[in-house]
């Protein structure tokens, strides 16, 4: 059984040369019969260009050979062990070491060497200014959201607190931005909002309003959390409200990772869009 892999994926730039190339894990060996299993164009190119992680099973005291076969053919004809996970091997699954092992044993990679690394190193530089981009923009949006917090918070200083919570312990706190019109939602009906949900620094973890669609749930039904049943349970339809939620009303000890810590304080900026009556529904189907 053989075939020809290509070492580096095409998008990568590199693709000048193909070689017949295997990855032997022995765990493998115990459900397959046949004595090689064959690595794949992203696996290998995701180690020639260092990049993604090896957590595969199939990577697991696995070992890179070159056999015989296609047009770049090895030096000698038998197959070559090149690199394996073993801990203190002298040959290690390394990008440097394969890219080693290939210019001793391939003569076309040996002549094109100069222009391999050449182009490995344009893609490592592509992905090293990438993940510094990715960097600044997670560092920018930090900031802002910091920002954005302080702004909030002097805001609220001046707004009137509510507390929504049932044993007044001041857990569920509402501060109405805009007031809403009409009768506010009873048990049952079904509620349709708009939310953006952050931590008290300012980090966003959830916006209905960054999906362009509203969230509907059945008040009181304990589909949301504590806070939000409460706190909807007070508004009007057009209300506007900063609901600031301690953690027992909230997600308490577990949390919800990766994106809300355990023991965390929430702040969600609220709108009541609309709700409708099970009352309502009542009356129709009689």
């Amino acid at each position: 059984m053989r075939t020809r892999t290509s070492l580096i994926s095409k998008s990568s730039k590199c693709n000048y040369i193909e070689a017949p190339s295997l990855i032997i894990p022995p765990s493998y060996h115990q459900e397959h019969p046949t004595p090689y299993s064959f690595i794949s164009h992203l696996m290998l190119a995701s180690l020639l260009l260092g990049v993604g992680g090896r957590d595969d099973e199939h990577w697991q005291d696995c070992r890179v050979y070159l056999i015989a076969g296609g047009d770049a053919t090895p030096k000698v004809r038998r197959p070559i062990l090149v690199a394996e996970a073993s801990k203190g091997s002298s040959l290690p699954l390394t990008q440097g070491n394969i890219l080693k092992q290939l210019k001793l044993h391939l003569n076309e990679i040996e002549q094109k060497w100069n222009k391999i690394k050449a182009n490995v190193a344009e893609v490592r530089l592509q992905l090293a200014e990438e993940k510094e981009r990715r960097r600044k923009e997670a560092e920018e949006a930090r900031k802002q959201a910091e920002e954005e917090a302080e702004k909030l918070e002097e805001t609220l200083k001046s707004i009137p607190k509510t507390d929504c919570s049932e044993d007044e312990d001041r857990g569920v706190i509402k501060q109405t931005i805009e007031e809403g019109a009409g009768d506010v939602p009873k048990k049952g009906d079904q509620v349709e909002a708009h939310y953006t949900g952050t931590l008290l620094d300012g980090t966003k973890f959830d916006s209905s309003r960054d999906r362009e669609e509203t969230f509907k749930f059945p008040l009181g039904a304990s589909q949301v959390i504590r806070c939000w049943d409460m706190a909807f349970a007070t508004m009007k339809v057009g209300e506007k409200a900063v609901l600031t939620c301690q953690p027992e009303y909230a997600y308490g000890e577990r949390g919800s990772p990766p994106t809300i810590p355990p023991d965390a304080t929430l702040r969600f900026d609220v709108e009541l869009v609309s709700f409708t009556s099970t009352a309502s529904n009542e009356k129709d189907e009689l």
